[in-house]
């Protein structure tokens, strides 16, 4: 679940999520499970979209764009740029 192969250069790599909050990992695994993003406002929305934003190019999601959808709404939610 969390490598990445990168096709241009047939190499495999795995992420490092250590800079990342545990909030926004789990955020992600349950996105993997469930398609679909929930926060609120006392989970920090503004650094959990930010965070999530990477995953887009870190993982070959199968459907990319209902993940940066997902992202978008919780943006809209809560009123952020």
């Amino acid at each position: 679940m969390f490598d990445y192969v990168n096709e241009k250069y047939n190499t495999n790599k795995v992420q490092d999520y250590t800079r990342k909050s545990i909030k926004s990992v789990e955020i992600l695994i349950k996105y993997f499970y469930t398609d679909s993003i929930e926060l609120t406002a006392n989970e920090n929305p503004e650094l959990i979209v930010d965070e999530l934003s990477d995953a887009v190019e870190y993982y070959q999601l199968n459907d990319q764009c209902d993940f940066e959808s997902e992202l978008l709404k919780i943006k809209k939610q809560f009123e952020l740029n």
